[in-house]
Parts: structure tokens; C-alpha cells; sequence
């Protein structure tokens, strides 16, 4: 797994989720989205990424923000599906518990990444 494609990924999240609440662009499934170990970055973190960094300080908190944002991501959907779009799009705003659990989990991402460069 390339942690830039991980970041990028989770950046990507939030436009996924506004197109979908203005113009329900995209499926998904709430079943999976609330799963943090169902995405690419997700198995790579529970397998690979696992053995390789599970002694990193910031590994388990990384696993839980990744959680987190999992279970976010689902609410918001929910919010969307419901037909709650302003609900839905005050849960992106930048003070939201969206957007700063997505900046937490970047930022984790990327210190994971500079250890790993470090130690390599």
C-alpha cells in the first residue's frame, strides 16, 4: 500500500459524499462503508500494514481514527439516503466530526509514513 494513495483516498471521500448527497452520484452500501476493514487501505492496515507497523506508536490510534472515520462516512450516508441534505452536508463541514476525524486520520497516515522512512 502507498500511504499517498491512502491519503488521497480519504481526501477523495469527502467530494465522494458531497456528489452523492446533491446529486446521488455513486452507490454504496452502509453495510459496507461503516467497515473500516473493507477498503483497500483498510485490509492493507489490518494485514500488511499490521506486520510491518503495529509497533509504531501511532499504529493503534490510527486503526481507531480509521474506525471512526468508517463509521462517519456511514452516518453521513444514512443522513443522505434519508433525504436530510443539509444534515447531511452540515456533517462535512470543516468543523465537523467528519472533517477533523479525516485530517486526524491523514495526519496519522502520514506520520506512519515518515517513521517508516526513518526506521527503513
Amino acid at each position: 500500500m502507498n500511504f499517498d494513495e491512502a491519503i488521497n483516498t480519504h481526501i477523495a471521500w469527502k467530494k465522494k459524499l458531497r456528489d452523492f448527497i446533491l446529486n446521488r452520484v455513486g452507490a454504496y452500501d452502509v453495510n459496507v462503508v461503516c467497515q473500516d476493514n473493507l477498503c483497500e487501505f483498510g485490509k492493507w492496515l489490518y494485514v500488511e500494514g499490521g506486520r510491518k507497523y503495529a509497533s509504531f506508536p501511532k499504529f493503534n490510534e490510527l486503526i481507531s481514527v480509521h474506525a471512526k472515520f468508517h463509521k462517519l462516512a456511514a452516518d453521513i450516508l444514512i443522513k443522505a439516503q434519508e433525504g436530510k441534505k443539509e444534515e447531511a452536508l452540515k456533517m462535512l463541514e470543516e468543523k465537523s466530526d467528519y472533517s477533523q476525524c479525516s485530517s486526524k486520520c491523514i495526519m496519522l497516515i502520514e506520520k506512519i509514513k515518515l517513521k517508516s522512512k526513518m526506521v527503513a
